[in-house]
């Protein structure tokens, strides 16, 4: 357990060098010392791969690709699919039996009353584990194998059946949306 902990509080320390995730890694500290929301590190171990928040535009060890800039608290695809890739130093598959990946999403919503929402397919490592018609925002979760995740590298994609442009609808909005994405956390026990 002074293992785990100890690797956090060099995770913490570094991310805390990044100056729009200085606030997080000070609240992650206190919570995981405190409460044990953050990281808990008994039998059960939460890793929030990402969690978009205001003037953040980079995230440590975590890449997306064919997303618009951040706003607020999330961001859009800029197409029909939207993709992370993430890695989790200290994850090892064979110590954990279950594990599963909560993704927080949204969709575009047309001011029309026939909306009807939209399909989201999830991809891990370019397997399907997850289809979802969406309609408004939703927690996604997924079990899914151990050994699915690596230490290294991990892909996940998210591919909606249709993208919107709320400039159609008559929203000042000329961008194309996809998928809206808010936070990606990794729940092993």
């Amino acid at each position: 357990m002074d293992d785990r902990l100890s690797l956090f509080d060099r995770l913490l320390s570094c991310l805390s060098r990044v100056p729009t995730l200085r606030r997080w890694t000070a609240r992650a500290r206190r919570s995981a010392k405190d409460v044990g929301s953050t990281f808990e590190l008994g039998a059960t171990a939460l890793a929030t791969i990402f969690e978009f928040s205001p003037g953040s535009d980079t995230h440590v060890g975590v890449n997306y690709r064919n997303f618009h800039d951040v706003e607020e608290d999330f961001a859009w695809a800029r197409s029909c699919w939207g993709e992370i890739e993430f890695s989790m130093i200290g994850f090892r598959s064979g110590s954990y039996s279950r594990v599963s990946l909560e993704v927080d999403v949204d969709v575009f919503r047309p001011p029309i009353a026939t909306h009807n929402g939209t399909d989201c397919y999830v991809y891990l490592g370019g397997v399907l584990i997850n289809c979802s018609a969406l309609k408004d925002r939703s927690a996604i979760v997924v079990a899914i194998a151990p050994a699915m995740l690596s230490e290294t590298t991990n892909r996940l994609t998210f591919v909606v059946d249709k993208a919107s442009r709320p400039d159609d609808y008559g929203v000042p909005d000329t961008r194309t949306l996809g998928i809206k994405l808010f936070s990606v956390r990794i729940v092993a026990s």
